[in-house]
């Protein structure tokens, strides 16, 4: 068995090129308060998405820390999918729309994918 998780793409979100930097989310870290910042831009030709995450870390109230990354990431599309895994070998290819084991809908976060 295989099993395997990709976010399930928005087409809303797709038109876009950009998305300017903002607040994502907040949450402690040993202690300090650590805020995220998100911006992405999308190559729709090549289906991927450059993220660059930002993230500061409050130090005190005249310093913090500032961490950033990025990376690149591909979307899939569901029948794209079955289709990729079906000509890797795999005979039977089940996606849900979450972790829960929920049916994909259009509101899924994710494409949860089992394959035997």
């Amino acid at each position: 068995m295989f099993a395997f998780d990709v976010y399930n793409p928005r087409m809303e979100r797709l038109a876009a090129d950009f998305e300017p930097e903002s607040p994502d989310i907040e949450f402690e870290l040993n202690g300090r308060a650590v805020r995220r910042f998100t911006s992405m831009t999308r190559d729709r030709t090549k289906e991927l998405i450059h993220v660059t995450m930002r993230y500061v870390e409050e130090c005190n109230e005249s310093q913090a820390i500032q961490t950033v990354i990025t990376f690149s990431m591909r979307w899939f599309w569901r029948y794209e999918l079955e289709h990729l895994m079906h000509r890797a070998g795999f005979g039977e290819v089940t996606i849900f729309g979450d972790f829960d084991r929920s049916p994909v809908g259009r509101n899924s976060p994710a494409f949860v994918v089992l394959a035997r």
